[in-house]
């Protein structure tokens, strides 16, 4: 009877460091999890605010300031653009019509 009852608690023992050393690994990998959506999402929010920025910008091309300001209204709200932040870059020249 006394070999039974050492057993069982060493095995309590054993089960809780496995515990804490299976949970650790686990919330690593959650966490990465969640790090890389945060950071997916930033992506996309940068890319959409930067395709916005891009579409006023083929229908005037002449106003920088507005494909700044078209680009940091539809950033969302995690993000935090300001015109220093937002950059224009034009190659070639106007159309004829312009």
């Amino acid at each position: 009877m006394k070999t039974f009852a050492k057993f069982t608690k060493e095995s309590r023992g054993q089960s809780l460091v496995e515990l804490a050393i299976s949970l650790t690994v686990i919330l690593l990998l959650l966490l990465g999890a969640v790090d890389f959506g945060i950071a997916l999402f930033q992506y996309v929010a940068i890319r959409d605010a930067a395709a916005e920025g891009a579409i006023y910008g083929s229908f005037k091309p002449d106003k920088v300031d507005g494909m700044k300001y078209r680009a940091i209204a539809a950033s969302s709200d995690v993000m935090t653009l300001t015109l220093d932040n937002v950059g224009v870059i034009i190659n070639g020249s106007n159309c004829q019509g312009l």
